[in-house]
């Protein structure tokens, strides 16, 4: 997924919302043919496929004669994992909307819930006291970044992290993706995304091209490419603190070749001063962390691509 080809997606709903309001307006229906549906697929979402999207899914309530339908389940090991609720352009995503989401949350094992009215978008997640909002996102706003929208990318909700990051946009000094948001380089360059990369022994690493324009070598080993993507990420200041983890809690990084816990690292080697890293062993295990050093720093792994020799 291009973040330029999100970007020409989101100008080309905002020209459909300006085009079609009054048909748009009048139908949930349309609003989620012409609007809501596009973008989810745009962010990864297969909505043919009941392995990942259930349309119209049944939550169960203790009153069965009260039982509801949630516009839409994406799914985690068959279980509803994020719910979307959708309603018609431009009705109001009121507090009976949100209260609706809620109950779909609490009713299945949904951790993540999206209300939209095909212009605004406005995710919440459960933390354990009730529903906390995390997410909003606008098709018309100007300007816009679509880096917000990452916080609904299947990629980031059922990648390594599993659980979804939150890209807030800063009303003082809006971001314009077009001209300075970080973006995959062009296919022409013939780099492969890097969660797209399989490791492959006939298939040597040659070059890692980076968001910011930067490249580096990775031709000597596969272990290179989890050296430069640490290289990369400590030396642009994007390291915000100590140690780093990988999802199921495993250390990835430190200020020394050690867990916080004093355990040694099984294969410490060292980037920078007091900053460390966890090797591992194997060519595959190198990728998988390169990938989980660049989540556990925010950035997401479809930015960097990987040229093959």
């Amino acid at each position: 997924m291009w973040l330029d080809e999100l970007s020409e997606l989101v100008d080309a709903l905002a020209k459909r919302i300006n085009e079609h309001h009054a048909t748009l307006s009048r139908s949930e229906a349309a609003t989620r043919y012409g609007l809501i549906d596009p973008l989810l697929r745009a962010l990864g979402w297969d909505l043919s496929d009941p392995s990942q999207v259930r349309p119209e899914y049944r939550t169960e309530s203790e009153d069965p004669r009260r039982k509801k339908r949630a516009d839409y389940a994406m799914l985690h090991q068959n279980e509803p994992y994020l719910i979307v609720e959708a309603k018609k352009l431009d009705e109001q995503l009121s507090d009976d909307a949100q209260d609706q989401l809620g109950t779909y949350l609490l009713r299945t094992s949904a951790q993540y819930g999206v209300v939209t009215n095909g212009r605004r978008w406005v995710g919440y997640s459960l933390d354990g006291k009730g529903d906390k909002k995390t997410f909003e996102f606008n098709v018309t706003r100007s300007p816009v970044s679509v880096l917000e929208l990452l916080w609904l990318w299947r990629g980031n909700m059922m990648g390594a992290t599993v659980r979804p990051k939150s890209h807030p946009r800063s009303d003082a000094s809006p971001v314009s993706d077009r001209s300075s948001a970080p973006s995959a380089p062009a296919p022409s360059q013939g780099g492969t995304p890097l969660p797209d990369v399989e490791y492959s022994g006939g298939m040597p690493p040659k070059r890692l091209l980076f968001p910011d324009g930067t490249t580096k070598d990775v031709s000597k080993s596969w272990a290179a490419i989890q050296v430069a993507i640490a290289e990369w990420l400590f030396d642009g200041g994007r390291v915000k603190g100590l140690p780093l983890k990988n999802s199921r809690g495993t250390h990835l990084a430190n200020s020394k070749a050690t867990t916080a816990k004093g355990k040694d690292f099984r294969s410490g080697r060292r980037i920078r001063d007091s900053f460390w890293i966890d090797m591992n062993f194997g060519p595959a295990s190198h990728l998988r962390k390169a990938k989980e050093l660049l989540l556990a720093c925010d950035v997401p792994p479809e930015t960097v691509t990987l040229e093959l020799s």
